[in-house]
């Protein structure tokens, strides 16, 4: 699951990949810059589409 956290204008989307060999997570993180003529609402349901293909992109890596 994604963890999204909005940052001004922009969303921080993190997600857990798993873990090292010392048991540290593994995170990775990206940043979504909705586009500006969008409402509040659909810029966060935008950032919530853009998380989960993130996830299911770093998911296909990390599974092979």
């Amino acid at each position: 699951m994604a963890n999204i956290t909005q940052r001004g204008n922009t969303f921080r989307i993190r997600v857990f990949v798993g873990t090292d060999n010392n048991g540290k997570k593994i995170m990775k993180s990206t940043t979504f810059t909705p586009p500006k003529d969008v409402t509040p609402k659909k810029a966060e349901k935008l950032a919530q589409e853009y998380a989960f293909e993130f996830e299911r992109q770093l998911q296909r890596v990390h599974s092979v």
